[in-house]
């Protein structure tokens, strides 16, 4: 007799497995009938165990999957219970009159100690601070592929993310954030100044619901494609898998956090600077090489703090790559956010600089803006625009413009 952590193949006896599933917390004894009952405490995640039918130690992705009852969350129901996964174990030919035989020989290569993937939510704090809140949560998992097996079958492909459930009185709404592809094994909790998770939490006061968090595998194959924070409903009728509880390294690993709180979310400015090259890429358009320079403050009662700032000169080729785009027409090549409530910020300051330019004549930019002042200086062959912005949710320096060349040659 002895205790293993996985049972041997070969010269496995009555005692190895009773002794072993005791030292997995199961309550059996001498009649072998009672390892295959659920005080046995089968670990349902060892991929060599008893299955209910003649399959003997199976060890395939169709046959772990569909031997295994799983913890989905349906959008509109109440919490699980219970997070517990369970193994569909033998009932016995001779009980239930269906063929499923217990046999001691499924239990080689048992191991009571495989995990499919767990992950702990429990150090997430009793209250949230929405502005300041952020964590990432690893995900510890089989080697193997079997929690693979258990979202959409072998190899599948699949997001990491969580659930947010909040409530007060009736009222109960959802929230999905997929930000961790299979890859990384993590989930994330946080909202980094999510803007429209922001607007919606101020507008309810989330500061007065009680919330439930709870860690989930998306597959690919899901109808929700959305990425990043999203209010789901239950019309919608999504399911989501949830990640089992189950302990690991001498822990329990609880894939959720229930009744915390959210802090209201501080008023924030989300800013961005937009320029854009608004010609048509013959005879109006931003050469490559033009060279502008610009900043955009907060200003306020002692403060003056640069947001984005290029003093020296950002050429239009390298603006529209950080904007994102490769065929020189600009964009958003900066933007960020910061709080202004409870602080002596009362506005923003902008400034953008575009040269004339020699198209075999000087030629001075033609500008489109939003509410800029706009001082054309033709004997430093410049045009400055100037914005005082009071203090917002949203604050742009947008900005259209070409150059108008009159030999069309486009865009160089």
């Amino acid at each position: 007799m002895a205790v293993y952590d996985v049972l041997p193949s070969t010269n496995l006896t009555d005692s190895d497995i009773r002794d072993t599933l005791r030292a997995g917390g199961g309550v059996v004894d001498f009649d072998s009938r009672s390892w295959y009952k659920p005080e046995a405490n089968i670990n349902p995640f060892s991929l060599r165990k008893p299955y209910c039918d003649y399959l003997r130690n199976a060890n395939d992705a169709t046959t772990y999957n569909n031997h295994m009852i799983k913890v989905a969350y349906r959008i509109g129901d109440a919490l699980p219970v219970s997070y517990k996964y369970q193994s569909i174990l033998p009932v016995g030919s001779n009980e239930s009159g269906i063929e499923s035989p217990q046999r001691s020989a499924d239990f080689k290569g048992y191991n009571r100690n495989e995990i499919a993937a767990v992950v702990d939510l429990s150090p997430i704090p009793e209250q949230v601070d929405y502005d300041e809140y952020g964590a990432s949560f690893p995900i510890a998992f089989s080697t193997s592929g079997l929690w693979q097996y258990l979202v959409a079958g072998q190899g599948a492909y699949f997001d990491n993310g969580v659930l947010l459930i909040i409530t007060s009185g009736s009222e109960t709404r959802y929230f999905v954030n997929k930000t961790n592809n299979f890859s990384e094994w993590r989930v994330t909790f946080g909202f980094a100044g999510n803007k429209t998770l922001g607007a919606i939490f101020r507008s309810i006061n989330i500061q007065n619901y009680t919330c439930h968090l709870i860690a989930i595998a998306v597959p690919y194959s899901h109808p929700d494609k959305v990425t990043g924070w999203h209010e789901v409903t239950p019309s919608q009728n999504y399911t989501y898998l949830c990640y089992p509880e189950f302990p690991y390294q001498g822990k329990v690993q609880f894939p959720f956090k229930k009744n915390f709180r959210i802090t209201r979310p501080k008023a924030r400015c989300f800013w961005d600077v937009t320029i854009i090259d608004n010609g048509n890429g013959r005879d109006r358009y931003v050469p490559l090489d033009m060279v502008f320079s610009g900043y955009l403050a907060k200003i306020g009662t002692g403060v003056f703090q640069d947001l984005w700032i290029e003093s020296g000169g950002i050429k239009w080729e390298d603006w529209s790559i950080q904007a994102g785009v490769h065929d020189g027409t600009g964009g958003t090549g900066a933007s960020g956010d910061f709080i202004y409530e409870n602080t002596p910020v009362t506005a923003l300051e902008g400034v953008l600089t575009f040269p004339y330019l020699y198209l075999g004549d000087w030629v001075k930019p033609e500008i489109t803006s939003n509410g800029a002042s706009v001082q054309d200086d033709p004997d430093r062959r410049i045009v400055i625009l100037r914005w005082n912005i009071g203090i917002k949710e949203t604050a742009s320096l947008n900005v259209s413009l070409s150059y108008y060349d009159r030999m069309g040659e486009g865009r160089e």
